[in-house]
């Protein structure tokens, strides 16, 4: 009897949506995927992969979860390109996951993305200067969804 397939163990004791979930992620190209609680994913994001296919397959998982997205290791010009795809996503689906978004690259559109969905807990930021008016509009705007809760200024590169 079957036991794994590639890295999801068959008897793992998930919920259903989940298990299903991590099996969908294992055939995408460009997505590493790791579990740690029913509550907790990590995703690592390479150059190649679907951001609406990601989201496609995150929302049938019912179970609100935070989802730590590291996309540190991308060049920037792929990071800009997924960020945009990744605000777009938020903005026209009702996602109930919470998201933790590491990277380099300082994405205007997704602070703008913050005033209309509630999705993102935290942000790395490498220039904040450059995004700092757009991250205001989102926390400042009348009727912002915004719940970021922490913005953690990480240098990569200097002005």
């Amino acid at each position: 009897s079957l036991e794994e397939f590639n890295r999801v163990k068959l008897r793992s004791g998930l919920p259903h949506d989940l298990f299903n979930a991590l099996v969908m992620f294992e055939c995408v190209v460009g997505i590493a995927v790791e579990v740690s609680s029913p509550e907790i994913m990590a995703m690592f994001w390479s150059e190649n992969v679907d951001v609406p296919v990601i989201f496609a397959i995150l929302r049938s998982i019912q179970q609100p979860m935070t989802i730590e997205l590291d996309f540190a290791d991308t060049p920037t010009i792929v990071q800009r390109a997924q960020l945009d795809a990744m605000a777009v996503c938020l903005t026209e689906d009702k996602c109930h996951h919470n998201f933790i978004v590491k990277g380099t690259y300082d994405s205007t559109s997704l602070m703008r993305c913050l005033e209309v969905s509630s999705a993102v807990e935290e942000v790395t930021v490498d220039q904040i200067e450059r995004v700092l008016a757009a991250l205001l509009n989102a926390m400042s705007a009348p009727g912002t969804k915004n719940r970021l809760k922490r913005i953690r200024v990480q240098r990569y590169k200097f002005p």
